[in-house]
């Protein structure tokens, strides 16, 4: 979006690179007047070139200004070769060329300028030449790979022609239009940044006072940068400077949307909002529709973000006839997409539908992305809405390839996310978990990028500082020959005072060794006593080291004998079993077991650990699963997917953990796969958050009844999840999709107590 703005300034831009050259100071009569009273063949054909430039410069330049402008012209070039000035007669075909090519004949004005570099050169007249290559590069378009090379090679022979001719201005007008060529390519961002940063120094050292254009400028390559702190400041300063100078309502325009785009990289977008809707006035005041468009599309998507879809739609229905009406394929592919992005946060999918019909028959066979990416932008939000996940294919792939050519890691990461929950809904859970590594790689590296933006962003400031820093060295050397013989006067001075210091730094100096002596007298006593108080502590710690070790060996004691009480247990439920006759007791006295069994495996955890106070979840869970699979004697009917984070739990949690493990992975292999039919179990025990874990067990299996009623229902295996997820403050849900799905989530905080908060105090 920044990019498409810098066009609206693009005619403007280009005229001020005219402007470094011969800018007009004086009016058409004023020059009539002063051409009357000139006295010299030189100061005449000055006078007639600076008034052919008051024609060729005005805005729309029509047939009668050319035909002035060439008039005022062949007088400056016939008064040049009567008096033999070659170089005046370079200067006035360069402005032959500008006044051609403004004309459009671009073959007979690149003429003209091609002979004044000519003439230039062989007489050595650096500033004209360096004028002449200022014209040149006006003939190419920076937009292209080889217009954009042409166009910095001559900027950059102007700005040495003009540091030999000795003018700091123009040297200045230069650097700055080199710095935005420069920054046309991404790449060559620092380069950019070192010209404006030379180009801004200069201008201060010579008093210029119109910085609005240079601060401008830094402040855009610091955003492409992603220094937006400090593009903030440029873009503020830019602003500060254009409304101080009364500056016109255009250049204005194109700042605040600059300081409002700035905004909203920083993500304060209540202030962004507030530039973009001064900014986007004063677009309607010229009939610049381009720019209208672009602030248009900064207010919308502000909007949209905020779910501000009254305001929204108030505004799309403000600027229907010069966005949609009058705008660009872009600019109306992007106003419906706003229009369908606003029903879809009021979740009118019905006003929804025809817009997205009429938005695929406007874009149609359009190959471009400025097209394509308001239509993917719009279409994959609205399919998720309407669950119509196969038709996301289409757009996911183009949208991938949109936002990896423009490198936005923001859209690529949102991107992954939308086909992430695409290939879920499918069932796709091998491209999920693909799309998912591909979503958080994407946002681990904008924070990298940031990260090595900040680092480019320093190296160049240190550079500029060390340049800087250069060039005060060399004034200051003048200085200091000046006042070389008053600090030789003053070290004189200095010296007959040290010298009665001196003497009474030696007594002092006596005074002071006497003391520290003392001082180590006392300190060596000290350090015996300390040292006889150390061993004490040392005796204390052997003892205290023999309590920690045999209090270790009880817990781990009693850890063994609480598991072997509870396999006895286990085995007196199996005896007992085996008198039963009843198919109900015998599966309750089965079920009873598999859940002493899942405290029985936390017990001998523990003592089989050297930590007697957490256990490590991916071992317990991987032991537990192949417990109950043995149990149901599943084969390999039913597989298991498993994600378990590195994660260690206390004996509070994990017992009721264990035990919604069991129950959840029980009723998978009861109900879930009836007639013995394959399935997968996924298991996932990760965090949330930093202090916030989750639990989730799922399968494809035939999922829960229609008619199952999680709070009325009053199994003894839901009452025993509910029961045990209420003991840790976990919130437990249960729900159908495309099988069972059973989630536990829960505070957890190693540091306190015993790890327990309530998930309702979040």
């Amino acid at each position: 979006m920044l990019k498409a703005f810098l066009l609206t300034c693009l005619v403007f831009f280009f005229v001020q690179v005219l402007l470094a050259q011969d800018e007009p100071t004086h009016s058409i009569s004023e020059l009539n007047i002063l051409m009357q009273k000139s006295k010299s063949d030189s100061e005449r054909v000055n006078l007639l070139l600076e008034a052919s430039l008051v024609y060729v410069t005005r805005a729309g330049m029509e047939k009668n200004d050319f035909d002035s402008a060439l008039l005022l012209v062949d007088q400056a070039n016939n008064l040049s070769r009567s008096i033999n000035r070659p170089d005046w007669q370079a200067r006035c075909f360069r402005v032959y060329s500008q006044l051609y090519r403004e004309n459009n004949e671009t073959v007979k004005g690149r003429n003209y300028i091609d002979n004044a570099i000519a003439i230039s050169t062989k007489y050595d007249a650096k500033e004209n030449l360096g004028d002449a290559y200022m014209e040149l590069l006006r003939y190419y378009n920076v937009y292209s790979d080889s217009g954009a090379v042409a166009m910095i090679k001559y900027a950059e022979l102007a700005k040495g022609l003009y540091k030999q001719s000795g003018n700091k201005l123009k040297q200045a007008i230069t650097l700055k239009h080199l710095g935005d060529f420069y920054s046309e390519n991404k790449e060559d961002d620092s380069i950019a940044l070192k010209c404006l940063y030379e180009s801004l120094s200069i201008y201060q050292s010579v008093g210029y006072k119109k910085l609005q254009g240079v601060y401008d400028l830094i402040g855009i390559v610091l955003l492409d940068l992603g220094d937006y702190n400090q593009a903030l400041k440029y873009a503020l300063l830019a602003m500060e400077t254009a409304e101080r100078l009364k500056t016109d309502h255009h250049e204005l325009c194109t700042i605040y949307n600059r300081v409002g785009e700035i905004y909203q990289r920083l993500d304060q977008d209540q202030k962004a909002l507030i530039y973009f809707i001064k900014s986007f006035p004063l677009a309607l005041e010229y009939k610049d529709t381009l720019s209208a468009n672009v602030v248009a599309a900064n207010i919308m998507a502000n909007y949209y973000k905020h779910g501000k879809q009254k305001e929204l739609i108030v505004f799309l229905e403000r600027v229907r006839y010069i966005v949609y009406e009058r705008g660009s394929l872009t600019f109306k592919a992007n106003y419906i997409s706003k229009y369908i992005l606003a029903y879809l946060l009021t979740g009118n999918i019905k006003k929804a539908e025809p817009l997205v019909s009429e938005l695929i028959q406007m874009v149609g066979n359009e190959t471009g992305d400025l097209a394509l990416r308001p239509l993917c932008r719009a279409l994959i939000p609205y399919y998720i809405a309407t669950k119509q996940y196969k038709e996301m294919y289409k757009y996911l792939p183009v949208y991938e390839r949109i936002s990896t050519n423009r490198n936005n890691l923001n859209n690529l990461s949102d991107n992954y996310l939308w086909w992430f929950k695409a290939d879920s809904a499918l069932g796709n859970y091998t491209n999920a978990i693909t799309h998912y590594k591909l979503y958080k790689e994407a946002s681990d590296s904008l924070h990298r990028a940031s990260a090595s933006r900040e680092i480019n962003q320093l190296q160049i400031e240190y550079e500029t500082l060390k340049k800087d820093q250069a060039i005060a060295s060399k004034e200051s050397n003048i200085l200091l020959l000046t006042k070389q013989a008053k600090l030789q006067e003053e070290q004189l001075r200095q010296t007959r005072i040290l010298k009665n210091l001196t003497f009474g730094l030696v007594a002092l100096l006596l005074i002071i060794v006497g003391l520290l002596f003392n001082r180590y007298r006392l300190k060596q006593r000290t350090n015996k006593k300390l040292e006889v108080q150390q061993i004490a502590i040392g005796e204390q710690n052997v003892s205290l080291r023999h309590l920690v070790n045999e209090k270790d060996w009880l817990v781990k004691e009693i850890h063994h004998r609480v598991k072997n009480n509870l396999q006895t247990v286990m085995g007196l439920l199996g005896t007992q079993a085996g008198y039963l006759k009843n198919e109900a007791a015998v599966t309750a006295i089965t079920d009873s077991q598999r859940r002493i069994q899942s405290m029985s495996l936390i017990h001998r955890k523990l003592y089989q650990s050297n930590n007697l106070s957490a256990i490590n979840m991916p071992d317990y869970i991987h032991e537990l699963i192949d417990f109950l699979s043995d149990s149901f004697n599943t084969s390999n009917q039913v597989r298991f997917n498993l994600d378990i984070e590195p994660i260690q739990l206390d004996l509070e949690h994990c017992i009721p953990l264990g035990l919604i493990l069991n129950e959840a992975i029980t009723n998978s292999f009861k109900y879930a796969f009836p007639g013995n039919a394959a399935g997968i179990i996924s298991i996932s025990f990760k965090h949330e958050s930093v202090n916030y874990l989750l639990l989730t067990i799922m399968d494809n299996g035939t999922g829960l009844p229609t008619t199952f009623d999680i709070n009325k229902s009053d199994s003894m295996g839901m009452n025993l999840m509910r029961g045990l997820s209420k003991e840790i403050g976990a919130k437990f849900t249960i729900r159908s999709e495309n099988g069972t799905h059973v989630a536990v989530s829960f505070a957890y905080d190693p540091e306190t107590a015993n790890g327990i908060l309530s998930i309702n105090n979040k």
